[in-house]
């Protein structure tokens, strides 16, 4: 009986830590992404276009990072803005087309 409940008891303690650990990701990743958009509408452009470039750069999956970035970029007056804009733009569209399917 004790293999039984020490086998589940494992499970359950691997099962939790990998929770809290993406719950912990999932918070940080959100919390430096409305930093971001704080700064961007306070017109702090370029610490916006840094924390933006800073999660791009962690690999994130969020879609409309690109975009954010883009638009921050635009009102800098860069000419990475279109490069931006149009990458998030599309990537976004791929992925309602996507979930369409």
């Amino acid at each position: 009986m004790d293999f039984v409940f020490g086998d589940s008891w494992l499970r359950v303690t691997v099962i939790s830590v990998t929770l809290a650990g993406l719950v912990f990701t999932w918070t940080n990743e959100r919390k430096s992404v409305e930093r971001a958009n704080r700064l961007h509408r306070t017109g702090n452009l370029p610490k916006a276009v840094a924390v933006y470039q800073n999660r791009i750069d962690s690999d994130s999956l969020r879609l409309g990072l690109r975009y954010n970035l883009g638009t921050s970029l635009l009102e800098l007056g860069s000419a990475r803005a279109e490069e931006e804009l149009a990458f998030g733009v599309e990537r976004m569209r791929s992925s309602h087309e996507a979930r369409a399917l």
